[in-house]
């Protein structure tokens, strides 16, 4: 159904629909573990968003794209693949969309082996969740979690949802 609704979309010239069935797309790759495709078809829906100016679709986007980075491994760009998306969730003050950055950040610092700047973050996205009211999707959750969760003392100090920001977008700890 979903390349049907591609189709639509593009017969229709609806950039903003290819973006967002081109996300979900790439996301549903990602699932079934086609990873190859999952990156084709999220960088083809950062770009239509880039092309309409749709940064809201990109920040999306890459947060998605980002995942499927951070599970290839490849740490280095999804951490600056987050911090875009971070960026983007921040100008637009999506604030549910800045504690996904941030639990991918988290899962980057610990891999990268900054346990501080990992457990700071977590930190950040717990106390957000609570603020907010709201949980990350199980799915992604479990994703971060299984990064950071071996971090001992991850409650240690209190970061509010803008302190946790602050501190990702500025690789401080």
């Amino acid at each position: 159904m979903l390349e049907e609704a591609l189709a639509i979309y593009a017969a229709c010239g609806d950039r903003n629909g290819e973006s967002r069935t081109l996300h979900t797309l790439g996301d549903t790759a990602r699932d079934a573990g086609d990873r190859g495709a999952a990156a084709e078809l999220l960088e083809r829906s950062i770009a239509i968003g880039r092309d309409v100016g749709s940064r809201i679709y990109v920040a999306n986007a890459l947060h998605s794209l980002a995942d499927l980075e951070l599970d290839r491994g490849e740490v280095d760009r999804a951490e600056e693949l987050y911090r875009t998306a971070l960026e983007h969730a921040v100008e637009f003050g999506i604030e549910r969309h800045q504690v996904y950055c941030l639990a991918g950040l988290a899962a980057a610092s610990a891999l990268r082996g900054d346990q501080s700047r990992a457990r700071l973050l977590w930190r950040g996205v717990e106390t957000a969740e609570r603020g907010l009211r709201f949980r990350i999707v199980a799915d992604e959750r479990n994703r971060y979690e299984q990064i950071v969760g071996h971090i001992a003392e991850i409650r240690e100090r209190n970061l509010n949802l803008q302190e946790a920001v602050t501190v990702a977008l500025s690789g401080s700890s």
